[in-house]
């Protein structure tokens, strides 16, 4: 069924072949989506499985970040592009450099075979871990040193700019990047090049025998899109961003909204919509106006964790506050147009239904709109989602119900 757009669907023609990406994860979206890889070109005294890596698919952002390997070592050379990647949930950030590599999606155990291929896709090989710390107040100004070239060890990073800090921050602690470390960001309307997007530019996109796009559902993935691997969603038509400085024009998220049956109150959050397979809870970013009722507001304390190697994390994290929906509350959220969704399902947040986030955050209000929706990654327990980025649609059917 296409709700929207059914013009400009009739004048994008999709072309009929698709690839299921094998996992090795399972039971998702409880569990993270995670695909076998090789991002680069193995030394010729490395056997077929020496490069593979396992990353995580996560649509909450755009583009590949791996540990610096010999795999990548002679694009690293090549390269004197600089790059980061700044996690703001454990604050850690990754330096590193852009490189230009040849990758390989969905790869066999003994790395002999891959069900995709991508010629040449720029990502970014993450030298280090460091943490962050604010530039002490009595030091002068442009006395911190920016690097313009990476360095060949960790330690000289160490006092450093941190250049996601708009000159307020320096780089500290910096060790050598865990070898598990790794990202594969495949979402769309995030501020990056779609040119950064492995599932949009395999050898068959580039060549158009298959249609850029993806599926996702609790059972696994679809790579490219097709008129019958659309048959049963409930299609949204995109908009297109102005193009930017990042690349070319995206497509813009489609929109949602989260309300509160049940709460006596008509609030509800509308906005741009991200379903984010990168975490497992939900976030609401509203408008200051209207502002949100004081009893759909709750403040939770979260202990502090010991720190995780697999995350890249290099120290414990520190107890935090966060503003939640309270347990207990009824929620919907409803996807499309205002008062006119596509599909919309509801729950209890606290409760154990598969569909339920693991809790619902309350993130800073904006002073203007749009207001933003992160459904995280449960919602695909109860709808499948499809991406159409050759003509433009976001794409919602209800998911099988489990058994």
């Amino acid at each position: 069924m296409v709700t929207a757009g059914a013009a400009q669907a009739q004048s994008c023609r999709l072309q009929t072949h698709t690839l299921p990406l094998p996992l090795v994860s399972q039971h998702m979206p409880e569990h993270a989506y995670q695909v076998r890889v090789q991002v680069g070109t193995p030394p010729a005294s490395a056997n077929s499985a020496a490069a593979i890596q396992v990353l995580e698919v996560d649509t909450g952002s755009t583009g590949v970040v791996v540990p610096l390997s010999a795999a990548i070592q002679h694009a690293w050379d090549a390269s004197s592009k600089l790059g980061y990647i700044f996690y703001s949930s454990n604050s850690q950030y990754h330096p590193g450099k852009y490189v230009q590599v040849p990758m390989r999606l969905g790869v066999s155990a003994d790395g002999k075979s891959a069900v995709a291929s991508i010629d040449s896709i720029e990502v970014l090989a993450a030298q280090c871990s460091c943490g962050v710390a604010p530039i002490p107040k009595a030091t002068l100004p442009g006395s911190v040193q920016t690097l313009s070239q990476a360095p060949d060890n960790c330690a000289a990073y160490n006092d450093t700019l941190a250049l996601s800090s708009g000159g307020k921050q320096m780089l500290k602690k910096c060790t050598t990047i865990p070898s598990s470390f790794g990202m594969m960001g495949v979402g769309y309307d995030r501020g990056v090049d779609a040119a950064r997007n492995p599932f949009l530019n395999l050898v068959q996109m580039q060549a158009g025998s298959i249609s850029p796009g993806y599926i996702i559902r609790a059972s696994g993935i679809t790579l490219g899109v097709s008129e019958q691997a659309l048959q049963g969603f409930s299609l949204i038509a995109l908009q297109r961003a102005a193009a930017s400085a990042a690349g070319g024009a995206d497509w813009q998220a489609p929109n949602a909204c989260a309300s509160f049956p049940a709460s006596g109150s008509d609030y509800q959050v509308c906005g741009k919509l991200l379903p984010d397979t990168g975490i497992t809870y939900m976030m609401l970013t509203p408008t200051k106006q209207p502002p949100a009722p004081a009893k759909l507001q709750q403040t939770l304390t979260t202990p502090a964790k010991p720190a995780s190697t697999v995350s890249g994390q290099t120290s414990d994290t520190s107890a935090t506050t966060s503003l939640v929906v309270p347990e207990g509350t009824p929620m919907t959220l409803a996807i499309g147009a205002t008062g006119h969704p596509v599909f919309s399902y509801g729950f209890k947040v606290g409760g154990a239904t598969p569909a339920t986030p693991d809790g619902v955050q309350w993130r800073t209000a904006l002073n203007v709109p749009p207001a933003h929706i992160n459904s995280g990654r449960h919602v695909l327990a109860a709808t499948d989602y499809a991406y159409d980025g050759a003509c433009g649609h976001a794409g919602f059917r209800p998911a099988p119900a489990t058994p």
